[in-house]
């Protein structure tokens, strides 16, 4: 270590002493950091020491002044007992120039920084945390501008790195009012300050516990007559935060109820002989708003020396909360308690896994005959009280041990279910009960009780033996009613099975109707299409003179327009609304001349056989529709046969009688079969057999309307058409025609040239539809007749009313407005002798609607149309004789 230049030891000397007379060497101004006698108290017994061996020194040194060298000698002793002193202290100690730089440093600091005798100057600067470094140097600055000592606290490093906190007190030696030098010490407050946060943190914790807990704390200082309330325990009193409080307040606020006991528990507390537990639960009359709580307090006095009491404190809780739920909980067992009063039925309770007592409810103690509140157990310990004035018994008349009952079973944790049971008293009554038994069971899962409830079935029992006599008599019933009733169920399901095939019946003839008429509703507006279409081609091929490949087409666009007349005329047969001319048929000739026809069709693969009786009688139906009808059932067959087999056409004599479950009218019928050995249909395919467009062809083989067609020829001719069939047996379909009473008539040949006018007859045209009015008018004119034309029947009858005179009528028949059959019948009245020809679309018309008028079916030729006029227009129809001739004019007669 570098010495200290002797001539600085007498200002060393005397800033000791001064230190040490004003009791301040190396001391903060202020309080210390550590007790008095501690450390502190080590350093100044050193610098005492070193200052009276010095002083004595000096004052020999400075008694012999003559002794110079003797002098130097104490200085040299007296520095070095100074320096043994500062390295053997147990604190970090320095001495420091007025620079900074060092001189001593002693072994406790080296001992800590780990720096050695070389780290002299300023290793003092060095230690220090290099965010502390600041701190220092400011508080020096200051030091040395105002030549007063200063303390700072700052880390310093210890030798393995890390850093802890100290408090360093530097004082300076001042020399002729300049510092000569700083002697500093550094005291390690490290574990002070952690014990301090440790605290303050245990103090914020417990400072959010209370919080959250709701408690408040309360300090009574006896001594100042002073009432510590914070704002919670104000508000416990109905008093704002900001508010004075005193123990006027404290009394004031108690319940009248509760005052007496709580200022008596008080004063126990503070009672030197008693020093009671303050521990009270109190109602408050809030100061401010009135309102009544429940607080919980606790609290113990505090005694000084002399044994009297000068503080109670304590912490207080607002319990209001958990009052209002025992209110509740007291009011909700009294509801139960009267409930299980009201019940119907014996409860019985008990409180210990050995069912040692047992209560019960009104309901039981009246069952059993057990007063209130005597225990109801059988099981008592104490045998004074159990009840012994019953019996009880299992069903077989077993007597059941007290330990097996279901009360003490479920007390040990069994679960008793429908347990039936009778109640023997001494007296011989009895009682049978059945109930349930279940464990009450603690917070762990273990029995701590039972609960079970019971009936009283002795009624019950009582008519058992009644009901036994009773159902012995109402088996014997069931017996001879079970007979009957097995009948009249065998009766009901037939009649359930026929109302069910009634009800498919009906709705399958609703589908077909509603079909139907969808059906009908689309060939007509076909009709009218392939009325003008066909009657155009006519008009051409009469006019015009054709090379052969225009005739070709020509014959092509007809034999199309004809297909899609069949087409058309099937879908109306199905709809029953084509127009047909029904008269007695011989069926027998009539198959016979088709039979070639139908050979042809059929193909060299299908046996043919017909078999019709000569004595049958003739069909009444129209004979080109039954003819196409059994056409289409033979091809029908012949696609049913890929591989051949055999097809017969027979006819057999039928009678529909009264009452018959056929929807056919009463009398005689001509049923046409036509039976094959197909693949024939299941039941799906034969429900839907008839149906417009269904068929199991492939694409592009059928029109699906050949059997829909043939269904609506029959029921349109007040018939019906039958199928029966199964997969791999073939098919049978029959036709039901009712028989003619008169004979058959042969079918009448129709020239199929279009007639010409026979005169110059005049014709009115009526019609909504302009293209099909167009077309029939110009097929008209072609023939030579003379033609007006009306949009309706409102027109034609103007134009009749304005002076038209025509030779004849021809009238479309569905218009709006008027129809055709109301227009014949308003002309009737213009014009009696006038002959009228109605154009319709559809086979019936309304009810009764113009039966006695000649009708004209679309789609027509124009030979058709030909034919139909001149035949309303011959001399015998009209009254005139040949040759004889009519105005062309339009006008009236």
């Amino acid at each position: 270590m570098a010495g200290l230049a002797l001539g600085r030891a007498p200002g060393l000397l005397a800033a000791l002493l001064s230190a040490t007379a004003a009791g301040t060497l190396f001391m903060e101004p202020g309080p210390l950091l550590v007790p008095a006698g501690g450390d502190q108290a080590l350093v100044l017994a050193l610098f005492l020491l070193v200052t009276i061996t010095t002083a004595l020194a000096f004052d020999a040194l400075f008694g012999a002044f003559e002794d110079l060298e003797r002098r130097a000698v104490l200085l040299r002793e007296g520095e070095a007992r100074f320096r043994a002193l500062v390295e053997s202290a147990p604190k970090k100690m320095w001495v420091n120039r007025p620079d900074g730089s060092g001189d001593i440093y002693n072994a406790a600091w080296r001992d800590f920084t780990g720096q050695g005798d070389d780290h002299q100057g300023r290793a003092w600067i060095e230690a220090i945390h290099p965010d502390d470094r600041t701190i220092v140097v400011s508080a020096r600055e200051a030091g040395i501008r105002e030549r007063r000592a200063y303390n700072v606290e700052v880390r310093l490093r210890a030798g393995d790195g890390r850093y802890r906190r100290h408090r360093a007190q530097v004082a300076p030696l001042l020399r002729d009012g300049a510092i000569e030098s700083w002697v500093g010490i550094a005291t390690d407050i490290e574990d002070l300050r952690s014990a301090v946060e440790r605290l303050r943190e245990g103090e914020e914790r417990l400072r959010l516990a209370t919080e959250h807990a709701e408690v408040g704390f309360w300090d009574v200082d006896l001594v100042q007559d002073r009432l510590i309330w914070p704002p919670r325990v104000k508000a416990m009193f109905g008093i704002s935060a900001e508010a004075e409080v005193s123990m006027a307040d404290f009394y004031a606020g108690l319940h009248p109820d509760d005052r007496e006991a709580t200022t008596a528990a008080f004063l126990r507390a503070c009672d030197p002989e008693m020093r009671g537990l303050y521990d009270v639960e109190y109602r408050t009359v809030g100061k401010e708003d009135g309102v009544v709580r429940w607080v919980a307090a606790k609290g113990r006095g505090l005694f000084d020396e002399a044994g009297q009491c000068r503080r109670v404190v304590g912490i207080a809780i607002d319990i209001s909360p958990r009052k209002a739920d025992e209110q509740r909980l007291r009011e909700y067992a009294d509801e139960l308690e009267t409930l299980v009063d009201a019940v119907p039925a014996a409860i019985w309770i008990a409180r210990d896994p050995e069912a040692r007592r047992v209560d019960g409810n009104r309901v039981a103690r009246d069952l059993l005959r057990v007063p209130s509140p005597a225990n109801m157990s059988k099981t008592s310990p104490d045998a004074r009280d159990a009840v012994r004035h019953f019996r009880i018994l299992e069903p077989d008349g077993a007597e059941i041990p007290p330990r097996d009952l279901p009360v003490q079973r479920a007390a040990r944790g069994v679960q008793v279910r429908d347990f039936e049971e009778t109640v023997v008293f001494e007296d011989g009554g009895a009682v049978h009960l059945i109930g349930n038994a279940v464990p009450l069971l603690s917070s762990e899962g273990r029995p701590r009780g039972s609960i079970a409830a019971f009936v009283d079935i002795t009624a019950l029992k009582q008519a058992e033996s009644g009901l036994q006599a009773a159902n012995e008599t109402l088996e014997r019933r069931v017996d001879e009613r079970t007979a009957e009733l097995r009948e009249a169920n065998a009766r009901l399901a037939r009649e359930t099975a026929e109302r069910l095939r009634a009800e498919a019946d009906l709705h399958q003839v609703q589908k077909m109707e509603t079909i139907g008429q969808l059906t009908g509703g689309v060939a007509h507006d076909f009709n009218n299409l392939l009325t003008p279409i066909m009657g155009s081609l006519d008009i051409i091929r009469r006019r015009v003179t054709l090379d052969q490949r225009t005739d070709r087409l020509l014959g092509g666009a007809m034999e199309a327009a004809e297909r899609a007349k069949t087409l058309v005329a099937r879908l109306l047969a199905f709809a029953r609304r084509q127009t047909l001319e029904t008269r007695p048929v011989d069926m027998g000739q009539l198959v016979d001349g088709m039979r070639d026809l139908i050979a042809r069709s059929l193909g060299p693969q299908i046996a043919l056989a017909v078999g019709i009786p000569g004595a049958l009688p003739p069909a009444k139906v129209d004979p080109s529709q039954i003819e196409l009808a059994i056409l289409n059932l033979c091809v029908n067959a012949r696609d049913a046969m890929p591989e051949g087999g055999s097809l017969r056409i027979s006819a057999r004599e039928e009678l529909v009688a009264e009452g018959s479950r056929t929807d056919l009218a009463p009398g005689d019928y001509v049923v046409l079969s036509v039976a094959d050995t197909g693949t024939g249909m299941d039941a799906t395919t034969l429900q839907r057999a008839v149906e417009p467009f269904f068929t199991t062809k492939p694409r592009g083989r059928g029109t699906g309307l050949g059997l829909s067609m043939v269904h609506g020829l029959a029921a349109q001719s007040s018939g019906a058409l039958l199928l029966d069939s199964q997969p791999g047996q073939g098919t049978r379909a029959e036709v039901w025609l009712p028989a003619a009473q008169e004979a058959a008539a042969g079918r009448r040949s129709e020239d199929v040239e279009a007639i010409p006018a026979p005169f110059e007859a005049k014709v009115l045209l009526v019609d909504d539809e302009d293209l099909v009015r167009l077309g029939t008018a110009e097929m008209l004119r072609d023939l030579g007749y003379v033609v007006a034309e009306a949009n309706g029947g409102a027109a034609a009858l103007e134009l009749l009313r304005g002076g038209l005179a025509p030779d004849l009528l021809v009238s479309d028949y569905l218009m709006p407005g008027m129809n055709g059959a109301d227009l014949a019948t308003a002309v009737r009245h213009l014009r009696p002798s006038l002959p009228v020809l109605l154009i319709t679309g559809y086979a019936q018309l309304a009810d009764g609607a113009a039966d006695d008028l000649p009708r004209l079916t679309k789609p027509f030729r124009q030979s058709d149309l030909a034919h139909r006029v001149a035949d309303l227009l011959s001399p015998e129809a009209h009254g005139m004789t040949p040759g004889s001739s009519r105005s062309p004019d339009l006008g009236a007669p």
